[in-house]
């Protein structure tokens, strides 16, 4: 951040820095958005700063904000601009004062920009629908650009760029498979690609990420990368001289892992011991003279299952199958037998990189629950059908984010509170037990190790983890209950929830047998959803004789019907990889 922000002005002007670069002169070139005015006059300029001082407005108004933006100089220190908006995955090159000109549309995590000294500039990025590096190469000043497929198939989602003389150097992560993933070396010159070679190769801990290429005046070069992405340690090489760099090679073994993988199968036992518990809340005899001490009873759940998985090119299949094998008979009211049981089935489809640079997973799975559902009144028999619908976004780190949906029955109490014409408080205006349907949509976020190992790694003894949080709205629904004058069918509530799996994962490959391997995992998984906080009364509501929309004006009615579930136990999962 640079420049300066004021608590005392109502609207502060504020400055971004983006990039900045050594002049020929001497001076430093940087590149600066500047934020001003209020909220309907808001304005966003993106300025050309030298020596910390604004000289020049190169793009004034702008509608997007500016997520990345790189900074050229030409040989007298004019600016060459390119920038990616934080919205869209588009590079362009600042053609004119506030003019774009397009350059790539399909531009996913690492971007670069580098001008040799004869004048050519290039342009690399990793493009998401090839997954792949390519290099966009134009003359400056006639700016016809040309594309170069600069490498292979999973490379170039992280690399590092820099140019000496006519010459520019290019330093790229790439994965072939998981026993050949490290750093290729593209050099450029004249527009074209002059030579493509691996520079290191990582056959054991996964290597290569996080490059950084530099090359000074003289010509020595420096890089850097993790050389061991779990333990997280760095490597730091140094080279007197240019060929000196291009000399370290290393060259294919004529194996079978010289080549990319494009399928895979995995197998897996998975037995567990699980407990489920739900809440349903009751508020204090204070605010509800009527209330449920509802229980639940659903546990405990002996699941013995099993999953495969297929993966061909960009897709990839699989199926689950969970069962309850051990269950208890219990009577409801009626004396009728009910078993607290549960099975389980599952299926998945994904997708490689379908949307920005990402692998989408599209899941589902219908489980069937039947408990009991207790309270003063007696014992009743609680079926609970469940659905999930899950779309799941991976990016390359395996930091999956989507969008979740649940849908299950549920035996629910609910309490009805109204707030009569110019009252604050609310009463219980009446209370009730029903077969709900619920309908959950969540936004959630998560991390699984086993994801990464999968994809990057091949031999892994430690700590498994998993964990996922969620957030999104409950909707709640019963058959239409006439109270009085009003009609209470169902109501919604903020949903939440939170997941961790903790435990240990051995996990290996074997070269010998192309890759085959095993992977067990054991611990213990604890999850949480919530529907609503509690069923208390609702807090007074506040008078605004200022607002034409007095909350007071009105009656209100707030139903509430909020329950939490939580799952835990331990599990093991025994598989096969290929």
């Amino acid at each position: 951040m640079i420049g300066r922000w004021s608590s005392n002005q109502k609207y502060p002007t504020s400055w971004t820095g983006h990039a900045g670069r050594i002049g020929q002169d001497g001076r430093f070139y940087a590149l600066a958005s500047r934020q001003s005015g209020s909220e309907k006059s808001y304005r966003s300029a993106l300025m050309l700063l030298v020596d910390g001082e604004p000289t020049q407005i190169l793009y004034d108004n702008l509608s997007l904000p500016i997520g990345e933006a790189h900074l050229l100089l030409d040989a007298n220190n004019r600016p060459i601009v390119f920038f990616r908006s934080a919205l869209r995955y588009q590079i362009e090159r600042l053609s004119g004062r506030s003019q774009t000109a397009p350059i790539f549309d399909g531009a996913d995590y690492d971007w670069s920009v580098a001008r040799d000294a004869t004048g050519w500039v290039y342009v690399s990025a990793y493009d998401y629908d090839q997954r792949a590096l390519v290099v966009f190469a134009a003359r400056e000043g006639v700016w016809k650009w040309q594309r170069i497929e600069a490498d292979g198939r999973e490379s170039g989602w992280q690399h590092s760029i820099a140019a000496y003389g006519d010459e520019v150097f290019i330093l790229t992560y790439y994965l072939r498979n998981t026993f050949n993933r490290g750093l290729n070396v593209v050099v450029l010159r004249g527009g074209e690609l002059v030579d493509k070679h691996t520079h290191f190769r990582a056959g054991g801990a996964n290597g290569g990420w996080s490059p950084l290429l530099g090359i000074g005046r003289t010509g020595r070069v420096l890089l850097s990368h993790r050389q061991n992405e779990q333990e997280g340690t760095a490597s730091i090489e140094r080279f007197g001289t240019i060929a000196d760099f291009l000399a370290r090679r290393v060259e294919d073994t004529g194996d079978w892992d010289d080549e990319y993988k494009s399928w895979s199968v995995s197998v897996a036992g998975t037995p567990r011991y699980r407990n489920w518990h739900v809440v349903a809340s009751y508020p204090s005899e204070k605010d509800a003279p009527l209330r449920f001490d509802a229980k639940y009873e659903y546990d405990p759940a002996i699941e013995l299952g099993g999953s495969a998985e297929v993966r061909l090119g960009d897709w990839n299949l699989g199926l689950i199958y969970l069962q309850n094998i051990a269950s208890q008979r219990l009577e409801d009211a009626a004396g009728k037998a009910a078993a607290t049981g549960f099975r389980m089935f599952a299926g998945w489809v994904g997708i490689d990189q379908l949307i920005f640079g990402h692998d989408l997973k599209l899941s589902s799975s219908f489980g069937d629950y039947r408990g009991t559902y207790r309270d003063d009144n007696g014992v009743r028999v609680s079926k609970t059908p469940v659905t999930e619908l899950e779309v799941r976004l991976l990016n390359q780190w395996r930091i999956g984010y989507g969008l979740a949906y649940r849908d299950y029955g549920l035996t629910l109490p609910y309490y009805v509170y109204v707030a009569p014409e110019q009252e604050a408080q609310y009463f219980l205006f009446g209370a009730g037990v029903a077969e709900a349907k619920v309908k959950r949509y969540e936004l959630f976020a998560g991390y699984s190790r086993v994801d990464y190992l999968t994809r990057y790694e091949n031999d892994f003894n430690g700590i498994d983890v998993d964990i996922r949080a969620g957030l999104g709205l409950s909707l709640v629904s019963w058959p239409k209950v006439v109270m009085g004058s009003k009609e209470i069918d169902g109501t919604g509530e903020l949903a939440a929830s939170a997941a961790l799996k903790l435990g240990y994962v051995v996990y290996h490959r074997f070269h010998s047998l192309q890759g085959a391997g095993f992977v067990v995992r054991a611990g213990y998984e604890a999850s949480w959803m919530g529907s609503g906080f509690d069923n208390d009364a609702p807090s007074e509501r506040e008078e605004d004789e200022d607002d034409e929309d007095d909350e007071l004006e009105d009656e209100s009615t707030v139903t509430l019907a909020a329950h939490h579930q939580y799952f835990h136990g331990p599990y093991v999962s025994l598989g096969l990889v290929y």
